[in-house]
């Protein structure tokens, strides 16, 4: 059974593994785009008195092109370069609909849920979290996709 184990494990490494590196650079980049995201939002509310729902939106959108800019030159590196403002444009394309549910969750939260609207940051984590749950999915086969990655998937 572990001989069996170890073949199935080498196998997937062999056809996946590079599906898994990338995750874990996105999920890097992601960690990265939460810090810049809290920061900009803790600035802008604490620091500045801005409403708290501006200071979310306000920071999101300075997050969101934080991370297209570090998912184009390392996570999605290996990818042929396409014209930035273009790809710019579709990565906040995808953001817009991700924007939905993350900003969505935060509004919800912070508005109907007495703890949340006491812990905003809190409420921030739920809708970053929820909101990534398909980013990466749609930034690979949408924003940055190639004809090398459908060779690597298996599609021919």
């Amino acid at each position: 059974m572990s001989k069996l184990s170890n073949t199935i494990t080498a196998s997937l490494q062999d056809k996946y593994g590079w599906l898994i590196k990338r995750l874990l650079k996105f999920g890097l980049v992601g960690a990265s785009g939460f810090l810049v995201d809290m920061g900009v939002y803790t600035l802008l509310s604490l620091a500045l008195g801005i409403p708290h729902l501006v200071a979310r939106g306000s920071s999101y959108w300075v997050s969101a092109s934080w991370n297209w800019f570090w998912n184009r030159n390392f996570t999605f590196s290996s990818v042929e370069k396409t014209k930035k403002l273009p790809q710019w444009g579709k990565y906040l394309g995808m953001c817009i609909i991700s924007f939905v549910p993350n900003w969505g969750t935060y509004y919800l939260l912070t508005t109907w849920i007495p703890f949340f609207s006491d812990y905003k940051q809190l409420a921030l984590i739920a809708g970053v979290g929820l909101g990534m749950l398909f980013n990466f999915t749609i930034a690979s086969l949408f924003v940055f996709s190639s004809k090398k990655d459908a060779v690597m998937a298996g599609e021919h």
